[in-house]
């Protein structure tokens, strides 16, 4: 008896792999082909949301999940040089709305590894790291994709499906002659990496702690503060020059500015990554199919780029057991709408961010106080923080901006 060909990924970040994890569970051959030779420790996504907690714990991973990150169960907005807690808000108000009322601080990294455990303790040697993507060939039915292996040699799979979470240069979605377009936001963005001992001196001028999500405002500048287990994740917007946003003078200088604190020896570490805001006008096409950053570009708040893709990957495995062109025509139909709606909201969160002018800062923060005090509102709004827009239901949202 022939065994079923296996479906093919490219890509073993975290999308690639809760791709796989999802079609293991649903009972699917799969190999994922990754041309680097381990898991990166780089200073990407933190954020994993309601949502993708909730796929964790139908995989089984939720557990080790969260016994590796930080539950985070408040959020706050800060008017910086002032000091001034804008809104404070607090996810037991969405305990009704989902099984996860709260985000999970978890690095990226640590978030692949233990995807790829749970992969390997069920099917060993489904990841094949040190295996680069050197052609791609689509037909109608199949796809044929030579791999060149780390050390020497070369690899050849045939598949009826190929899945591309290879990133935004994806070699799956060039296949396809599918381009991303440019027409979102693009900017620049500095990724530090802190001792936790940095906290109390950063507090040391507010009335109240800071939450483990804090959003800080000033007027030509903000930062993103995410208070790991064992450090502290802060997001600037980088300066032009990378020379200058990657020294670490500079970026001892800007948190003194900024924080009011001198970080020194406490600083582990940094990134410096570009992000375009961009969705590609198909994501199926023959036996191919695309998900994550391979199909669309998005803002890092919230770590809504890497959640997104692991809801991609829960969609496109149903639709890969579902196996029909109805199904995966669904899919590329349905996630792309999702993409463009994130978009339009990383758009609204970039423009409150980077308010200019006095009168666009006082309307974000009059909006914030006010939705503090609205039950209702903050609900809505933890809710789209969240990625659970949908589960707003039909309850009458104060429409605050017109108060």
């Amino acid at each position: 008896m022939s065994q079923t060909p296996p479906v093919v990924i490219v890509g073993a970040g975290p999308v690639g792999l809760a791709l796989a994890l999802a079609l293991i569970h649903q009972g699917l051959p799969v190999v994922v082909l990754e041309q680097r030779l381990q898991i990166p420790n780089d200073l990407r996504a933190t954020t994993v949301q309601p949502p993708v907690l909730e796929h964790l714990g139908a995989w089984g991973v939720l557990d080790e999940a969260l016994a590796a990150g930080r539950r985070v169960s408040q959020l706050q907005y800060w008017d910086w040089p002032r000091r001034l807690l804008l809104a404070e808000l607090d996810y037991t108000l969405i305990e009704g709305d989902t099984r996860c009322p709260f985000r999970l601080h978890l690095p990226q990294a640590r978030l692949c590894e233990i995807l790829l455990a749970a992969i390997e303790r069920t099917r060993p040697g489904t990841v094949r790291f040190g295996h680069k993507v050197t052609s791609v060939v689509l037909h109608d039915d199949r796809a044929i994709v030579t791999t060149q292996i780390h050390g020497g040699g070369e690899e050849t799979f045939t598949t009826p499906r190929l899945c591309g979470a290879d990133g935004g240069h994806s070699v799956v979605r060039q296949a396809m002659g599918i381009e991303l377009g440019d027409e979102g936001v693009a900017d620049t963005f500095l990724a530090c990496t802190a001792d936790l001992d940095v906290l109390p001196i950063i507090e040391a001028r507010l009335s109240r702690a800071l939450a483990p999500a804090s959003y800080l405002y000033a007027s030509q500048d903000w930062a993103l503060v995410m208070v790991m287990t064992d450090a502290v994740r802060f997001l600037f917007r980088a300066v032009p020059d990378p020379e200058v946003s990657l020294a670490r003078d500079a970026i001892n200088e800007r948190m003194r500015r900024f924080l009011g604190a001198e970080i020194g020896g406490r600083l582990r570490g940094l990134g410096l990554y570009s992000v375009r805001q961009r969705v590609a006008p198909s994501w199926h096409q023959g036996p191919a199919a695309l998900l994550g950053d391979a199909a669309h570009g998005n803002l890092p708040v919230g770590g809504t780029a890497m959640n997104e893709g692991i809801l991609d990957a829960h969609h496109l495995a149903w639709a890969l057991a579902e196996g029909t062109p109805r199904a995966m025509d669904a899919y590329s139909t349905q996630r792309r709408s999702c993409a463009l709606s994130l978009e339009a909201q990383d758009s609204e969160t970039w423009k409150a961010l980077r308010a200019r002018g006095i009168w666009r800062r006082f309307s974000r923060n009059q909006y914030l106080k006010r939705i503090s005090i609205h039950p209702v509102a903050a609900r809505a709004h933890l809710l789209r923080l969240s990625m659970l827009e949908d589960r707003i239901g039909g309850g009458a949202v104060p429409d605050l901006d017109h108060e």
